[in-house]
């Protein structure tokens, strides 16, 4: 019956209605994979590249060495010498070693989990010596640690068995799928207008981190350099999971007041047990003169609240407000938090209620979790002034 009902309606469309349904379709599909970008840096990002440099984010900070003054890092472009193109503003990261120095490069995953992905980009053209990638567990950086290797020489790319090209460019991709990791390296060349993919499966390993490595006896000709850029780490089904308005459930803002700070927390699997702020994550406070769902407030009654902590013992983020800076008119105002991961995941809103601090609140709702009431030039105690929200 069900069937019959949807074939009617769907023969019952114009044509052009048929292509509105087949679009929402498509934007609701795109939208429920949209990945998320958990971690990203590239060479655009640095003026200098050094030991300890970190200008990207969901990353730790570079661990670079090499073995003397014939090898070394450096910032320039991967098409100088007609590698190639890998550049972000005209910019890759570069690596040379020769007369049987090598240079290293490596750095750990600060946010992984499953189905995460990582991508990077290596642009490599002679191939006499030894240049790649290694990839490692989330135990470390010693030689026990590592879980695989792709090497480029004269015996060839790894086990990809890619015919070479001077311009070769390889994008690996490497996605956690339960207790295994799955490595996607794609080659691709713009000269000969050739792409090919080849696929291989890590079983039983957790990705942590990665080292790139370029060197060995060889002379120092500029084609010889290791080019890589455009890191990415990425997940499709990371979503919020808990949001709450933690403090206060309510005061009073006298006109001579610099300070009033109203907190909020969320909690996001893999990105708030860190202790750094992510960039994807957004938060804001909204103010309305009305006690209804937050979600029906105008654009224009939320306001952008600041990272403050990682909430002590718990995989929770706290971000904080001062409402002292609005110009809000004397009168009562309902308010509220709300939360978003990326620019275009849903929105969470927060509510507060009277239970113990760590579980304080959570999702808005009419009956438990509410807003919270403030009022503005009101002749009463002025509350909620605290310095820890806990």
């Amino acid at each position: 019956m069900e069937k019959w009902i949807l074939t009617n309606f769907w023969c019952s469309l114009s044509g052009r209605r048929k292509l509105i349904v087949i679009l929402l379709i498509a934007f609701f599909q795109v939208n429920a994979n949209a990945q998320i970008i958990i971690g990203q840096d590239d060479a655009s990002n640095y003026s200098s590249w050094g030991n300890g440099t970190n200008e990207g984010y969901g990353f730790g900070p570079w661990d670079l060495w090499n073995d003397g003054g014939s090898s070394g890092h450096f910032i320039g472009s991967s098409t100088e010498y007609e590698h190639g193109d890998i550049n972000s503003d005209g910019q890759s990261f570069g690596m040379y070693g020769h007369s049987g120095q090598f240079s290293n490069a490596q750095r750990a995953l600060v946010y992984w989990g499953e189905g995460y992905t990582f991508s990077i980009e290596i642009a490599a053209q002679w191939r006499d010596g030894a240049r790649g990638i290694s990839f490692f567990n989330q135990n470390g950086f010693d030689s026990a640690d590592e879980i695989w290797n792709f090497n480029i020489s004269n015996d060839g790319y790894g086990g990809a068995g890619f015919s070479y090209y001077s311009d070769i460019i390889l994008r690996f991709e490497v996605t956690q799928n339960s207790n295994n990791l799955e490595v996607e390296v794609t080659g691709s060349s713009v000269n000969a207008d050739w792409t090919e993919v080849w696929s291989t499966n890590i079983p039983g390993q957790t990705l942590g981190g990665f080292r790139l490595y370029t060197g060995g006896d060889i002379d120092s000709d500029g084609k010889r350099n290791l080019y890589f850029n455009n890191l990415r780490t990425e997940s499709a089904g990371l979503d919020i999971f808990w949001v709450n308005l933690q403090w206060p459930p309510e005061g009073t803002i006298m006109p001579e007041m610099d300070e009033y700070f109203i907190y909020s927390r969320v909690e996001i699997p893999g990105i708030t047990n860190q202790s750094l702020e992510h960039p994807q994550v957004q938060a804001w406070i909204g103010f309305n003169d009305e006690n209804s769902d937050p979600a029906l407030w105008p654009s224009e009654s939320w306001f952008d609240a600041g990272f403050n902590l990682k909430v002590s013992g718990q995989n929770r983020h706290e971000y904080l407000f001062n409402a002292a800076d609005l110009a809000l008119s004397s009168g009562s105002y309902y308010y509220a938090s709300r939360f978003q991961l990326g620019d275009s995941g849903d929105f969470y809103y927060g509510g507060i209620d009277a239970g113990p601090d760590e579980e304080r609140g959570g999702l808005w709702e009419e009956d438990n979790n509410i807003s919270g009431v403030l009022r503005f030039g009101k002749n009463s105690v002025a509350t909620g002034n605290w310095n820890d929200a806990d």
